[in-house]
């Protein structure tokens, strides 16, 4: 159904189909590889994204205290909702979760712990709550890309301190990332955050292992107001976009958000400046 219909029907229907929270199994996790890429799901951070592999090798970090995905924070609570967040006192509830691998779908109560799955491509759809909030959660894996596309709604008005999207840990070994806006930046874990601006592309290169990263923020319901932000501490070179900063979102307020992720082997630092078109 979820394949058929657009993402504001499909929120509108599968809310409706769902009054309470799905329960998933807890303390659990899987792998889904496509090609090159592989994604590991895990109970503990709501079945979001928990690591991405790339040619058998971890890109990301994998411990219970870095997230993926969407969190939200309200004015009202210090902390985070959304993902592996806890500390406010509210979960991410999760209302319906949809597995598809090669147009396939898939019971995830029937997928053991620690399963390795694979086909040409993955679909995962997942309805959530972050308070007040509607989250419509999409992830696609095919043709070595990664498709993340969010869709937040507000059934009521909604003050909001700030979203942040598309959260991705990457390795603390990453040692450069760039964007048109920002220019070359070297990361050294300098506890700040040095990539700091309206960019909607980010590329990310490590070194050691001779392998890079692009995300592109490829849509955002006001692009102007968007921040990426990267965060250059010991436990990982985090990305985020965030948005709604110290706002309200009105009742009945949808906002969409995609992004795509694409990996490549790029054996030292001339060839991935060459990708990222650095000059």
């Amino acid at each position: 159904m979820l394949l058929r219909i657009g993402f504001a029907v499909a929120l509108l229907a599968l809310v409706r189909s769902a009054a309470v929270a799905v329960e998933l199994p807890p303390g659990r996790s899987f792998t889904v590889s496509c090609g090159d890429v592989t994604l590991k799901f895990d109970s503990r951070k709501c079945w979001n994204i928990n690591r991405i592999d790339y040619k058998g090798t971890p890109l990301t970090v994998d411990n219970a205290g870095s997230h993926f995905g969407v969190v939200a924070s309200f004015p009202d609570r210090s902390g985070f909702v959304g993902s592996g967040h806890r500390e406010t006192g509210f979960a991410e509830e999760i209302r319906d979760y949809i597995i598809r691998i090669d147009g396939r779908e898939i019971d995830p109560e029937s997928i053991a712990d620690g399963a390795e799955l694979s086909g040409s491509s993955l679909l995962v759809e997942k309805i959530s709550r972050l308070r007040g909030l509607r989250l419509f959660t999409r992830i696609e894996l095919r043709d070595g890309k990664l498709l993340e596309t969010y869709e937040i709604s507000a059934p009521r008005e909604t003050k909001l301190k700030l979203l942040y999207f598309f959260m991705h840990p990457w390795l603390p070994e990453f040692s450069s990332c760039y964007s048109p806006e920002s220019g070359e930046v070297e990361l050294t874990t300098s506890g700040q955050f040095p990539l700091r601006c309206a960019a909607g592309t980010v590329w990310f290169h490590h070194a050691g292992l001779g392998m890079g990263v692009v995300s592109r923020l490829t849509e955002a319901p006001e692009p102007e107001k968007i921040l990426r932000m990267v965060w250059d501490v010991k436990n990982y070179r985090k990305d985020y976009v965030r948005d709604c900063y110290n706002s309200v979102l009105p009742a009945g307020a949808v906002r969409r958000y995609a992004m795509t992720t694409e990996f490549r082997v790029v054996p030292d630092r001339a060839a991935w400046r060459e990708w990222a078109g650095i000059q």
